[in-house]
């Protein structure tokens, strides 16, 4: 199995530091610092078998669209 090396870009890296300032103030610091921490690590675990999900070339050449925590 092809492993990868998980690079976060610097967009991501602003993204996750939104997605943590909005439910900060949305359920508190403690709540967005675990869901930004299991974002995270659901990343870093796309090292192994990273071509999952949807390819979605017709938006971005070599896009893959994944699910993350369906409620």
């Amino acid at each position: 199995m092809l492993q990868r090396v998980v690079i976060f870009s610097d967009q991501a890296n602003i993204d996750l530091r939104g997605i943590y300032n909005w439910l900060a103030d949305q359920a508190g610091p403690f709540v967005a610092l675990a869901y930004v921490e299991r974002i995270s690590a659901f990343i870093h675990r796309l090292d192994l078998a990273s071509e999952r999900g949807t390819l979605r070339d017709d938006l971005m050449p070599g896009l893959r669209i994944i699910g993350f925590e369906v409620v």
